[in-house]
């Protein structure tokens, strides 16, 4: 691909960015920023308004673009590489064939933007327009962490060893990309298209596959604990090679006795007994009604359709969990800490999760992060008594 080849000084492109501020707000002067092949490399734009503009083929590499609006931007062909545009707003933009390798992202919006291959024209002298180098949207090593891709079109897409983690894939378009060795832990790629997609050495630990199409995808290597899936996805996802929560016999894990080592732990204050530590087991329909797992640890399990009627587990920590329709009923989840829990469809009623007292004035809230919670009073930030910890108390 060609590089920018002019270089635009300050004064200009302040020049520009001005009269693109009234071409947005439809006042008298406003022309529209035309940046095309333009060298805007290791320039600070961070908190400019873009959107609209016209960056093809412009060299953006080590850009700051921090905050800036990019909404509907043409960045066909661009060279974002190592651009720093995190919280930045790229909705709907035109990034076709750009490159976006080791960029920062993190916590961008994407909604909608193309990111699939393409073809730049570049004018020849006779003024007329030919096709350059075709080449496919490249964004391996990059970080998006909390991007929001959703509906993004990403076919074919090069994104190795992509940091993804908590970012949102809803509805995004996947069809034969390769997202080898990305982290797409917690991430929701609920209504992906993932036709042919190449995941394969992919940590997808705690990722909602809800409505996926998932034929031909590849995921030899892949790993899958605590995935929310729908009926019948965990089948093909092993036939292309994921891993997945085991059962407790085939893990060679003994629940009972599990059990029975962290209510000794927890009667002796942890001097007898072991603490309990259930990890990547799939404990679906398990009956646990009235089990003591306070201060357990659940990382990457399935405990979908579980019962843990009166189960207390106060100050456990749940991360990446799936507990769609699970009976929680009266279970005491006081000062535990849910990090990416699927609680779809799950039977709250009568939940304790008011802060837990830890002995004189102390608190420990209970945190629900990044979890997907049914309609109800904790969806909506309110305990079931709709306690908060007092003013004059110390939260641990």
């Amino acid at each position: 691909m060609p590089q920018a080849s002019k270089k635009i000084s300050a004064r200009d492109l302040s020049g520009m960015l001005f009269d693109h501020g009234l071409y947005l707000r439809g006042l008298k002067g406003g022309r529209r920023a035309t940046l095309s092949h333009m060298d805007l490399s290791g320039i600070d734009l961070s908190g400019a308004n873009l959107s609209n503009a016209d960056l093809s083929g412009a060299s953006l590499t080590g850009c700051r673009l921090v905050g800036s609006a990019l909404v509907g931007a043409t960045l066909f062909g661009a060279d974002l590489r190592v651009a720093t545009a995190t919280e930045a707003d790229f909705t709907r933009a035109d990034l076709r064939g750009a490159n976006i390798r080791g960029a920062d992202l993190s916590r961008s919006r994407l909604v909608e933007a193309d990111l699939r291959d393409g073809t730049l024209l570049v004018m020849q002298p006779d003024g007329s327009m030919a096709p350059s180098v075709r080449a496919a949207a490249e964004m391996s090593a990059a970080n998006a962490r909390g991007a929001d891709l959703a509906r993004a079109r990403m076919g074919g897409v090069t994104a190795m060893r992509v940091d993804l983690r908590d970012a949102v894939l809803r509805g995004t378009v996947l069809t034969n990309a390769d997202l080898s060795n990305c982290d797409l832990s917690g991430s929701d790629m609920t209504g992906a298209n993932l036709v042919g997609a190449n995941l394969s050495n992919a940590n997808m630990t705690g990722t909602r596959l809800i409505g996926a199409e998932l034929s031909n995808v590849r995921m030899r290597g892949a790993v899958l604990h605590g995935a929310v899936l729908e009926s019948g996805a965990a089948d093909v996802l092993r036939a292309a090679g994921a891993t997945l929560p085991q059962p407790p016999a085939e893990a060679g894990v003994d629940i009972a006795a599990v059990l029975a080592a962290h209510l000794l732990w927890v009667e002796s204050a942890g001097a007898r007994g072991e603490r309990a530590q259930l990890r990547a087991l799939a404990l679906d329909g398990m009956d646990l009604s009235g089990a003591e797992l306070a201060a357990a640890i659940l990382e990457g399990v399935s405990l979908r359709g579980a019962i843990l009627r009166r189960a207390r587990l106060s100050a456990a920590s749940i991360s990446h969990a799936d507990l769609t329709g699970a009976d929680l009923a009266d279970a005491d989840l006081r000062g535990a800490v849910l990090l990416g829990v699927a609680l779809d469809g799950a039977n709250l009623a009568g939940l304790a999760v008011e802060p837990l007292p830890l002995g004189g004035d102390r608190l420990r809230p209970t945190r629900f992060e990044r979890c997907a919670l049914p309609p109800g009073p904790l969806a909506e930030g309110r305990t079931r008594a709709e306690l908060v910890p007092p003013p004059s108390a110390a939260v641990a």
